[in-house]
């Protein structure tokens, strides 16, 4: 049994009329928030945009999102750089683009444009019935328990410092401060909303990792955020932290957990597939930035 020192409670976004829950993928795994679409040009048409405030405040530019899913080829070629044209006026600003990888054409439409890749994101799914422990922990010299906000400074230091390929430290127009900025108020926030945070540390109390979950529905949880810090990378933590966070899942009576992996982080991707992960959707990433 996991060490309760924090009230814990399961956290659901609100999905009012005309928004969407949108996902955007760390090392392993990904943040949710509401975004507001709209079409554009006009209502119907092949564009669906938004921006993202929480990204425009973290890293100091206007940051949009598009989504081009539904497009065809011919009408998302002549919507989008009418669409672009629009941003250059919100400078320095950035889009964001993911689709699927299987959608070449619309892909190469997206190049045409100036977009550039920066991320292939993996969709998996683990069915939580059949996992078993895999690594007996308290052996280690370490223990699990959940954490909170007297453990806010720890876990922001160790999230502001364990992500290097992901696809905004990855992107030559993002400074890696501004990045690091991210994953730090992301760990802010889910204490914040109470969200799980699921700690490893060693029996003196020094936190080694740590990972973030949060209720899709009754059946279901999503594997939100997980880092281990610099020092204890390549040690095992990551294996224990998975294997504590899945078992904590299963304790909760979540029948399956997702989460979505960066395929730049190899590391990461081999160790959730050696856990049983099964990978069920592959997306391609895109950004376009216009500076000063």
């Amino acid at each position: 049994m996991i060490e309760n020192r924090s009230r814990v409670s399961s956290y659901q976004a609100d999905r009012p009329v005309q928004m969407r829950r949108a996902t955007h993928s760390v090392i392993g795994h990904s943040m949710a928030y509401v975004l507001k679409y709209r079409d554009f040009p006009d209502a119907g048409g092949p564009l669906r945009v938004a921006e993202v405030p929480w990204d425009r405040e973290l890293l100091g530019h206007s940051v949009h999102d598009v989504d081009i899913s539904g497009g065809r080829e011919a009408d998302v070629q002549r919507e989008l750089p009418n669409w672009l044209n629009t941003l250059k006026g919100k400078l320095p600003c950035l889009a964001v683009a993911k689709i699927d990888t299987a959608a070449v054409t619309l892909i190469r439409v997206l190049t045409r444009c100036g977009f550039y890749y920066v991320e292939t994101q993996l969709s998996l799914s683990l069915d939580l019935a059949e996992t078993k422990p895999g690594v007996s922990w308290e052996t280690a010299g370490t223990r699990m328990r959940l954490g909170d906000a007297a453990d806010a400074a720890a876990l922001t230091q160790i999230a502001t410092h364990g992500f290097v390929a992901d696809r905004l430290h990855l992107d030559p127009n993002i400074a890696d401060e501004a990045a690091n900025r991210r994953y730090g108020a992301w760990v802010n926030n889910a204490i914040a909303e109470q969200e799980p945070l699921l700690i490893v540390e060693e029996n003196n109390g020094t936190i080694i990792g740590f990972s973030h979950f949060r209720e899709i529905d009754r059946q279901r949880v999503g594997m939100s955020l997980g880092a281990v810090a610099p020092a204890y990378q390549g040690t095992g933590a990551g294996w224990m932290l998975l294997d504590a966070t899945l078992m904590e899942c299963r304790r909760r009576g979540y029948a399956a957990a997702t989460t979505k992996a960066s395929l730049n982080n190899r590391q990461s991707v081999n160790l959730l597939l050696s856990r049983g992960f099964v990978i069920s959707h592959a997306s391609t990433t895109l950004h376009w930035f216009h500076g000063d």
